[in-house]
């Protein structure tokens, strides 16, 4: 675990969950600032090192929060809520993702937003993959974010069974004589010779 890549945000999350599934070992502050400080790199590690090597005691060495406080002052984003508001209306899920990724990092930026139900399931919907959107006309339109949620979550769900079932009907496309097939099965733009695109994860944050 590493402060650099991921946000300080994720950084302080994960160090509290380790915190709390190993409460005997960090049963003081000192402890958590110590391990946390360990797994400091680059610029965030030479913000707190000068003090430890002139022998001075911060406040932050044994104060979980002032740590806290004094990490995402330097190194969070400077505008929490606009990046999480940019970030929400540039989402879109990848024709070839699932909708699991794709809620997950929704619910994410949604966490620190004060945006009411609808307007956060407008936004969930305006991202969603064109795949689903065309599906979900053959169902009563969700009137909720959970409502959505749950929508999309079927239909991505009925749709990686039916890609599954076809790959187990047809387990092996190319092994086929092209020379004895008709032209219109040799045609790329047909349905039953299209390639799949590969699925691709989002990067980490």
């Amino acid at each position: 675990m590493a402060l650099m890549p991921i946000s300080s945000r994720t950084f302080i999350f994960q160090c509290s969950l380790h915190f709390k599934d190993r409460a005997n070992i960090f049963s003081n502050d000192l402890a958590k600032v110590t391990y946390a400080l360990s797994f400091l790199t680059g610029s965030a590690l030479g913000w707190f090192e000068p003090a430890l090597f002139e022998g001075l005691t911060p406040p932050w060495i044994s104060d979980w929060d002032l740590f806290r406080h004094e990490l995402e002052t330097n190194f969070g984003p400077f505008d929490p809520v606009g990046e999480a508001e940019a970030d929400i209306e540039i989402l879109a899920m990848p024709e070839a993702s699932r909708a699991s990724t794709y809620f997950m990092e929704f619910n994410r930026l949604a966490s620190r937003l004060q945006w009411d139900d609808h307007a956060l399931m407008r936004q969930a919907y305006k991202g969603l993959a064109r795949r689903i959107k065309n599906e979900m006309v053959h169902h009563n339109k969700p009137l909720t974010l959970l409502g959505l949620r749950k929508l999309v979550q079927a239909i991505d769900s009925r749709y990686w069974e039916r890609k599954a079932e076809v790959t187990r009907e047809n387990p092996h496309p190319n092994k086929a004589d092209p020379k004895s097939e008709p032209k219109a099965a040799r045609n790329p733009d047909t349905l039953s010779r299209a390639k799949a695109p590969e699925s691709r994860e989002p990067p980490p944050i």
